[in-house]
């Protein structure tokens, strides 16, 4: 009966071991529980950061766009003008139409 003892006591030995081994490792995951929660939420800032950065990008060329379609609406209206009011350089404005129609068909 003696070594029953034994052999129970030391399978109580070793299951209680591993319990605290077990809540050991529980004890670590809670202390960097805070370091693995900010390192998800710098990932997800990283996503938002390069999809704003993305649209940025977009706007920016749109407004390079823009830019350029307004000059060449204006240098078409200021030939219209100079057309009215001299009464001639017709070539100009057929100049200034492919201009717009170049600009505006991309």
């Amino acid at each position: 009966m003696d070594k029953f003892q034994d052999w129970v006591i030391y399978g109580l030995a070793i299951l209680g071991g591993i319990a605290v081994m077990v809540n050991g490792l529980k004890g670590v995951e809670w202390i960097l529980s805070p370091f693995t929660a900010t390192k998800t939420r710098l990932g997800e800032h990283d996503k938002m950061l390069a999809n704003d950065k993305r649209r940025l990008d977009e706007f920016e060329r749109e407004q390079s766009e823009l830019q350029d379609q307004v000059a060449v609406i204006g240098l078409a209206m200021a030939e219209l003008f100079n057309h009215i009011l001299t009464g001639n350089d017709a070539d100009k404005l057929k100049e200034q139409q492919e201009n717009l129609l170049k600009t505006f068909i991309k």
